[in-house]
């Protein structure tokens, strides 16, 4: 048995040197994030003998874990994201280091999901760039979890220092080639409306681009009346006969972009603000909102609105580009307006001769 040892652990050396190999080779040949993710996990998996495998990656910006990647067939679909100390994963983030848990079913910071889906051990491994944390590798064992020595830790350890830099490289990669898209997509956006002094071909453009350009299946544009209140003015997604006789207070949610210049929430339908159809985020999934007032000369139009899947929070950089499309909106209406009065007082003097 004994003799066995030596022959293990070389063995176990050697797919740690394959696994170094084929992430820098892929690393080097493509800067595809969903690819690097990929093969992250799986060569984890491999390694620690897991039973399925995942990998979240930290948005600072959002305090959060999201999950990119897994090979769980008992992960559910919606997995959402966890916070810093949440899980195991959480815990790895939080303390910058490993986090092995064995009878999970006790664990303090246990995920609801995995306790119900008979999860026995995990192993969260934190993927840190000069300590700052890039994401976590979580290897899950529903089975009894293999013995591993510290080769194998330091194994893993290694995989997990090179797969860093390689992800925030590719993650960078990723959101300058996704800015650069945004930027193009702008132009094209703002000509279209440009073109359109028809401010309800302007309203309906803007909702169909909005939807399309952030990946939300909702879109809205809330028009301020001179009442105060907000009149649905375009929609996309979720329409049906009532949605523009829908009609908002400056206290709803809508409301209080209409005051500001952008709002975004991570699950909207649950802020004490969202004033109708409390069960529109159960029955939907959306939850991520992203909000921006609509100006012009110092004074709100109202609101462009997008949402999407609750726990796909809408980043700084869509931020950015919803104030950008909502001012391209707020010029074309104007421009709109201002040629329909143009045109009706020529009517008029023309009707007076």
């Amino acid at each position: 048995m004994n003799g066995n040892r030596p022959d293990l652990a070389r063995e176990g050396q050697a797919r740690t040197l394959r696994a170094l190999d084929q992430l820098s080779t892929s690393a080097g040949r493509s800067l595809d994030p969903a690819e690097l993710v990929k093969l992250v996990a799986e060569q984890a998996g491999e390694l620690l003998h897991g039973d399925a495998v995942a990998l979240y990656l930290w948005d600072e910006a959002a305090g959060q874990l999201n999950p990119v990647f897994s090979n769980d067939p008992r992960q559910p679909l919606d997995d959402q994201p966890l916070r810093a100390g949440e899980g195991a994963a959480g815990q790895a983030i939080l303390r910058r280091q490993s986090v092995v848990v064995d009878e999970y079913d006790g664990y303090e910071h246990a995920v609801a999901w995995a306790v119900a889906r008979k999860l026995k051990s995990v192993e969260a491994v934190p993927l840190l760039l000069r300590d700052r944390p890039i994401g976590v590798l979580v290897v899950r064992f529903y089975s009894v979890r293999p013995e591993h020595g510290p080769e194998d830790e330091r194994m893993l350890a290694l995989l997990a220092a090179q797969a860093a830099p390689a992800l925030e490289a590719a993650r960078l990669y990723a959101a300058t080639t996704l800015q650069r898209e945004h930027e193009r997509a702008l132009r094209e956006i703002t000509q279209a409306l440009a073109e359109n002094l028809d401010e309800r071909q302007v309203f309906d453009l803007a909702v169909y681009y909005s939807s399309q350009l952030f990946r939300s299946p909702y879109a809205r544009i809330w028009l301020l009346e001179p009442d105060g209140q907000l009149t649905c003015a375009a929609a996309e997604g979720y329409v049906h006969e009532e949605t523009l006789n829908r009609r908002l207070s400056m206290h709803s949610t809508s409301g209080h972009v209409a005051q500001q210049q952008v709002v975004n929430l991570a699950n909207a339908p649950a802020e004490m603000s969202w004033t109708f159809n409390r069960e529109f985020g159960e029955r939907t999934g959306l939850g991520a909102y992203l909000g921006a007032g609509l100006w012009r000369a110092g004074e709100s139009l109202g609101v462009l609105e997008v949402m999407r899947q609750a726990g796909n929070r809408f980043s700084d950089v869509e931020e950015q580009l919803l104030v950008s499309l909502a001012n391209a909106v707020a010029v074309a209406v104007s421009n709109a307006r201002t040629r329909a009065a143009v045109e009706r007082l020529a009517r008029e003097a023309e009707q007076r001769a």
